[in-house]
């Protein structure tokens, strides 16, 4: 009735990064680092910026070890953010 289809394929980071040849990221050790939700339950300002600062510079590290002509640093770093997102998001919805 509408003409049009209502359906559309999810688009996830891994077919992102599939469609860019860079899933070798994923196996990379400073993913879980990148990725990581910074929760500030009980710590100290000192160990909260000291995990920040270890969170993006395993995102900068990742972002231009990965980079290539088919996927810019700054796509891998939106990909990155994207999955810790979906930890936070994952953790308040439990």
């Amino acid at each position: 009735m509408l003409q049009f289809s209502l359906i559309s394929p999810i688009k996830t980071v891994y077919s992102f990064l599939k469609e860019r040849d860079a899933l070798k990221l994923f196996h990379h050790d400073l993913v879980a680092d990148a990725t990581k939700e910074i929760i500030a339950d009980g710590k100290s300002r000192y160990v909260i910026n000291s995990e920040i600062r270890k969170k993006e510079r395993a995102i900068e590290f990742l972002s231009h070890k990965f980079s290539n002509n088919k996927i810019t640093s700054e796509e891998i770093k939106q990909c990155l953010y994207s999955i810790g997102d979906n930890h936070s998001y994952l953790r308040s919805n439990r």
